[in-house]
Formats: structure tokens, C-alpha cells, sequence
């Protein structure tokens, strides 16, 4: 009896064994800095440029170049996709259960976007994660992933419109053309952090209804990590709103 409790105690604490293992490969891998790592190969230094986050979009505000724009995407959102296969080939390597599955994916989808937000290599100074938090997903459920994404680009589309109209902006002329319609778009999606802040909270409760319960909670920590780099930018945004009024 004695024999069968120490077993079943050891394989407990192989089990924490694996759990902290994924947290820190989780962690060093969205430490990665590849939006930095594009930017710097094309005479740029994020921190210095545009909003000075690290992240993609940033790269596209410093270079205005759809090339490295894709790079630092893919980069960041295979950080995403690489964490939760580790984590998936760990438990099915380790027979886990469906419990200590979940939370295995859920810590590597959160340590990740640590990772990419307060990353070691760049002395914590990071991005925000988005394209982190989307690689996991999708990993998970590519159904998922691309409905978060129509989510977030229409309320950021909608936020976008409403505040124009508020603020008696002119639109963008119809004969704009595919370039500018491209930069008018990434501008947008760039710019319009209510409208980001809207979208990625009002994908929960859809990942939530539509793709099942143990999707909403492995994404849920990732998301509010992600969140929560968003609050200084929010609060900057409400007061130039309240200033303009």
C-alpha cells in the first residue's frame, strides 16, 4: 500500500516537473524578439519608433514595408503555435489527462505571451502578445483563431467609424487605391486600441459558446495577460479624447 501512495506521489511530482518545464520553455521561447530582429535587419530600432512596442505592427509603422511586416507576424504567431505543440506532444508522450492537459496548454499559452510581453532578452521591455495569443489558438482551433480575427477587425473597423463620424474627420477619398487602402487599414488596426480592447474581450465569449468551454479557459489567462499590456495605451487614448473635446 505504502509502495502504490509513493508511486502515485512521485508521478504527482514528475507531473509539477512538467508543468514548470512548459512555463519556462514557454516563457524563453516568446522571449524571442523577432518583431525587434526584423526591424534591427532594416536599420530600425522599435523602441524608438512609432508607439515603441515591440510587436509587428510596430514593424509596420517603422518600415512601411509589407515584407517585413509578414516576417515579424509569422515570427511572432509561430511562437504561439510551437509552444502548444510542445506542450500537446508532451502530454500525449506523458499520457496526461484531459485536467492536466488543459493546464499544460494553458500555462504555455500564457507564458508565451509573457514571454513576448516582458521578454529577458530585451530587458522586459516587450510587445503586447496578440500575435502570440492567435498562434495558440489557432493551434488549438484554426476556426477559432480566424473568427477571434473577423471579431477584433470589425470592432476596431466599427470603433473606427464611430469616432470619425464623433469627430467630424474627413474620410478617406474612394479612389484612394490598393496601396493606400492597404497603409489606411494597418494605420487603423494600429491605431484604434479601444477598438482592439472591444474585439479581443468580445472573443471570449464566442470562443466560449462556439468552440467549447476548455478552449475558453486555456485562452483566458493568455488573454488577460494580453489585456492588460493594453491599459497604459487605453488610458493615453481616453485622455487625447477627452482633450479633444
Amino acid at each position: 500500500m505504502s509502495t502504490y501512495k509513493e508511486a502515485e506521489m512521485e508521478g504527482a511530482d514528475l507531473e509539477g516537473v512538467y508543468l514548470v518545464a512548459i512555463m519556462c520553455i514557454s516563457y524563453l521561447i516568446g522571449s524571442i524578439p523577432f518583431s525587434h530582429l526584423v526591424a534591427k535587419r532594416h536599420g530600425k530600432d522599435l523602441s524608438k519608433e512609432g508607439s515603441g512596442n515591440i510587436g509587428a505592427m510596430n514593424v509596420w509603422r517603422a518600415t512601411k514595408k509589407i515584407g517585413p511586416l509578414l516576417t515579424a507576424l509569422i515570427g511572432d504567431v509561430g511562437k504561439g503555435v510551437v509552444v502548444m505543440a510542445i506542450a500537446f506532444g508532451v502530454s500525449r508522450i506523458q499520457h496526461f489527462s484531459p485536467s492536466l492537459t488543459l493546464w499544460l496548454f494553458a500555462l504555455a499559452a500564457a507564458f508565451v505571451v509573457i514571454g513576448h510581453n516582458w521578454p529577458v532578452s530585451l530587458g522586459f521591455k516587450g510587445g503586447k502578445g496578440l500575435a502570440c495569443l492567435l498562434g495558440a489558438v489557432l493551434f488549438l482551433n484554426p476556426g477559432a483563431g480566424f473568427a477571434a480575427v473577423g471579431v477584433v477587425i470589425a470592432t476596431v473597423w466599427l470603433t473606427e467609424f464611430v469616432m470619425t463620424t464623433m469627430e467630424f474627420k474627413e474620410p478617406m477619398p474612394r479612389k484612394a487605391g490598393f496601396k493606400g487602402l492597404f497603409k489606411k487599414a494597418f494605420s487603423v488596426l494600429g491605431s484604434q486600441v479601444l477598438g482592439r480592447i472591444i474585439g479581443i474581450a468580445g472573443t471570449l465569449p464566442i470562443i466560449w459558446f462556439c468552440f467549447g468551454h476548455q478552449l475558453f479557459w486555456i485562452a483566458l489567462g493568455a488573454t488577460i495577460i494580453a489585456l492588460l499590456k493594453h491599459v497604459g495605451r487605453v488610458r493615453r487614448y481616453l485622455s487625447d479624447l477627452a482633450v479633444g473635446v
